[in-house]
C-alpha cells in the first residue's frame, strides 16, 4: 500500500540529496584554484626547461607574448630577466535573479623570470570587479559584496572560470616559448 507520509519523506530526502550535491560542486569548484600554503594567495607557478634555449631569446619572446596578449607593463628588467605586466580577463556569471546574469572583470598579476634554458611563470592576486558588485579577492570565501549581492552560485563560476582563463594563458605561453631558439655552438675560432 502507498503510504502518504512516506511519499514526503522520499521528496524530503531527494531534496537533500540534490542539495548536498551543489554544496559539493560549489565547493570542488572553489577548490580548483591552487592556493600557496605560504602566502595563502591563490597562485599558478612553475619551472619550465627550455633545453638550449638563451636568456635574452626566452626574455623577449615572453615580453612580446604578454604584450601582444593584452597584458599592460608594470616593470621590465631585460637585465634581470624579470617582466611583469597587469593581466585580466572578462567572466559572466548568474546574478541574483534567477535566469540573468552579471559581468565583471578578474585582474591579476603576471610574472615571468628567465635564465638560460629556464623560465618560471606567476600569475597571483586574482580580484573580482564589477558595476553590480566586487567580489574582491578571489581567495575569500564570501565576496567583498556579500553572498547577496553577488550570490554564491555567481562566486563559484567567477572562480571557475578564472580557473580556466589562468590555465589557457599558461597553456599559450608555454606554447610560444617552447619554440624559443635554441643557443648556437661556437667554435674555437670564435670570440
Amino acid at each position: 500500500m502507498f503510504n502518504p507520509q512516506t511519499g514526503i519523506n522520499m521528496k524530503k530526502v531527494v531534496f537533500s540529496f540534490i542539495i548536498s550535491l551543489l554544496v559539493i560542486s560549489n565547493i570542488i569548484a572553489q577548490n580548483q584554484l591552487p592556493v600557496d600554503p605560504e602566502t595563502k594567495k591563490i597562485t599558478y607557478t612553475e619551472v619550465v626547461q627550455v633545453d638550449g634555449a638563451l636568456k635574452d631569446d626566452l626574455y623577449l619572446k615572453a615580453k612580446n607574448w604578454a604584450l601582444s596578449n593584452g597584458f599592460k607593463q608594470v616593470s621590465d628588467s631585460k637585465a634581470d630577466g624579470k617582466f611583469v605586466a597587469k593581466g585580466q580577463f572578462g567572466v559572466q556569471y548568474p546574478s541574483p535573479m534567477k535566469g540573468m546574469n552579471h559581468s565583471g572583470t578578474v585582474t591579476y598579476l603576471f610574472t615571468i623570470s628567465v635564465k638560460d634554458g629556464k623560465y618560471k611563470y606567476e600569475l597571483v592576486d586574482f580580484v573580482h570587479e564589477s558595476p553590480k558588485g566586487n567580489g574582491g579577492k578571489l581567495e575569500n570565501d564570501i565576496p567583498q559584496c556579500g553572498k547577496y549581492t553577488l550570490v554564491p552560485s555567481g562566486w563559484s563560476t567567477i572562480k571557475s572560470k578564472s580557473a580556466e582563463s589562468a590555465q589557457a594563458t599558461i597553456n599559450s605561453l608555454k606554447q610560444e616559448l617552447a619554440n624559443a631558439p635554441a643557443a648556437v655552438e661556437k667554435k674555437s675560432e670564435d670570440w
